[in-house]
């Protein structure tokens, strides 16, 4: 055996004690397919069932179950799966409890409420909620006493009966989200709590993991906190990796909301930690996604990236397809960051196309909301103005509005009616504005009361009220300043840029004002960049006219449109050739040969 293992020809060790060996790979398999031809399947099935069980005694419990499933041995499979489905769940490991249960024949599982239950947690946490439904519904039939009557009295009915039950309603709190239907999900959730047997602290994880995530959609995010919390305690108390990897994206994704740059990138960055050494690399796209994006809002852009691309990995897309939407909006960010126009519409057209193949309603509004940011900056005025009539925004009524997460949409929305330059609209737009801020205020959103802060600059300066404008400036900028907020000071267009610097040497928000402008581009950095955004047709009319002396009101009876529609062009082909008025417009269009 010495000689054989040195010569690396048949054995492998198996420990540094050199007490267990397998054989190789290949000479194993080539015996396994000797011995198919040599045995009858009776003898091969018996073989697998001695293996299975001695494995099982070794502790060997995967290889135990693959040789159980062999030979058709599948009570003792069965017996084998319950249990370390658990172990696999802990590690994130749904697909695998999924393939090994679908190898056990119907007959078994559905007299088993245990096995119904997985079934259950493995469809609830996948795409198939009506599934989950089913088999949940399989394994209370299966039970004796009915739920009602267990819920009613739980001490009664013992821990086994108890745990089973609060399964069943974790399940349906699950599949209740999976549906949007939040309020019922914490509902069934803070039900299933009430009746975990007390000291199953591993199924109280469970149940808890789920009602933090429910508690986050629902929009109560002060009792979110307190239950993520507690739960990525008792998971690292129990050695639920998995649990404690969701708790601390939900941690992030609170973060987030509340505009916490720098916990985001705190608890991702441990986040993908915990993935690495808890063979969980599978899940480290997630983290990525979120440090891509906080990397953006610093705008630290190569850094974000490399997140990003990493982010656009993700092995089991169907199981996760919100990160994976996420990612592509960031993508998008990036390209229309970097100038890239056409490569942010098609990110922004992938990411619209999943949302709307998994029914994530409010992240396809903000792809849509995004693509119309930034079809407006890019001057198609037109095609914004056919996604606003489509929006629902003219109809929004806040009053009947529930907690609102599609900020993108609404940000284009009113962009859109401040560009329409009316006096009506601009009205619309600051009634908006006030209930959109004392919305975020209570919710405490500060990502969402800066950009509503930097969209009443730009209304303010449309209305040409200066001092109003500055005011709502220097107030994003003392919003934005703790947290280091860079980019949306950038993405708010020149109105923005040139506001800062008018802002008093004298007040405290000066400095940071002075660092967002160190991080514009200049414009020698703009033209010596090849035109990446193309004038459209429409664009390259005005140009020309603009080239050979006519005003805006001569350009607009030459070319049917209104004197403000004119002016909106005019300030997008400024922005594309990075130039600040006509003589400099055309200079850079006849260097570039586009006249």
């Amino acid at each position: 055996m010495e000689e054989l293992d040195s010569e690396n020809l048949f054995l492998v060790s198996l420990d540094d004690s050199r007490e267990w060996f397998r054989f190789h790979h290949l000479f194993a398999d080539f015996l396994y397919k000797q011995a198919l031809t040599k045995y009858p399947a009776e003898r091969i099935r018996a073989l697998n069932q001695r293996a299975a069980r001695w494995l099982a005694g070794q502790r060997y419990v995967t290889e135990a179950i693959e040789h159980a499933l062999a030979a058709q041995d599948y009570e003792f499979a069965a017996a084998l799966i319950g249990p370390q489905s658990q172990e696999w769940m802990r590690r994130g490991e749904v697909a695998t409890i999924l393939q090994k249960m679908k190898q056990l024949p119907d007959e078994i599982v559905r007299k088993s409420a245990g096995l119904c239950i997985w079934y259950g947690w493995v469809y609830s946490l996948g795409d198939s909620p009506q599934l989950a439904d089913l088999w949940s519904d399989r394994a209370e039939a299966v039970l004796s006493p009915d739920l009602q009557t267990v819920m009613t009295d739980p001490v009664k009915f013992g821990p086994e009966l108890c745990n089973a039950y609060a399964q069943i309603l974790a399940i349906r709190a699950t599949t209740a989200r999976h549906q949007r239907d939040y309020q019922t999900s914490v509902k069934l959730g803070e039900q299933a709590l009430k009746i975990v047997p007390d000291g199953n602290i591993h199924l109280l994880t469970i149940v808890s993991a789920g009602l933090s995530t429910s508690l986050i959609e629902v929009g109560d995010y002060v009792q979110a906190d307190s239950v993520t919390s507690s739960t990525r305690h008792m998971a690292y108390q129990t050695g639920h990796s998995f649990i404690a990897f969701s708790m601390l994206m939900n941690e992030s994704a609170l973060a987030m909301l509340r505009g916490q740059l720098h916990k985001v990138y705190e608890v991702s960055t441990e986040a993908l930690r915990l993935t690495e050494t808890e063979s969980m690399q599978h899940l480290s796209f997630i983290p990525h996604v979120h440090l891509g994006w906080v990397n953006y809002l610093w705008n630290k852009l190569p850094e974000s990236r490399q997140h990003t691309a990493l982010g656009n990995h993700n092995p089991n897309f169907k199981e996760y397809p919100t990160s994976s939407i996420m990612a592509y909006l960031n993508l998008a960010m990036l390209y229309q960051a970097e100038g890239e126009f056409l490569q942010a519409q098609d990110a922004l057209e992938k990411a619209r196309r999943f949302a709307h193949k998994y029914h994530f309603a409010d992240l396809h509004e903000r792809a849509k909301g995004l693509q119309a940011l930034y079809q407006l900056s890019a001057g198609k005025i037109e095609a914004v103005a056919r996604w606003a009539k489509s929006s629902g925004w003219d109809s929004f009524d806040p009053v009947r509005s529930g907690p609102l997460f599609n900020d993108e949409s609404f940000y284009a929305s009113c962009r859109y009616r401040i560009a329409l330059a009316k006096p009506t609209e601009y009205q619309k737009v600051g009634a908006l504005l006030e209930w959109r801020l004392g919305d975020a205020e209570s919710q405490n959103r500060v990502g969402v009361i800066l950009e509503v802060r930097l969209l009443q600059v730009c209304l303010h300066q449309a209305q040409g009220e200066s001092e109003a404008a500055l005011a709502a400036l220097v107030q994003a900028l003392a919003l934005a300043e703790s947290e280091t907020f860079i980019r949306p000071f950038l993405d708010a267009g020149e109105e923005v840029e040139a506001l800062l610097r008018h802002v008093p040497r004298s007040h405290p928000t000066r400095a940071f004002a002075q660092t967002i402008l160190a991080n514009v581009p200049t414009q020698k950095t703009q033209r010596s960049h090849v035109l990446i955004e193309p004038l459209n047709e429409q664009e390259l009319g005005i140009l020309r006219l603009m080239a050979q002396g006519f005003s805006n009101p001569e350009i607009a009876q030459k070319r049917s449109l209104a004197v403000s529609t004119v002016r909106w062009y005019v300030k997008h082909i400024y922005r594309k050739l990075g130039v600040h008025n006509r003589t400099q417009a055309a200079a850079q269009a006849r260097e570039m040969r586009l006249l």
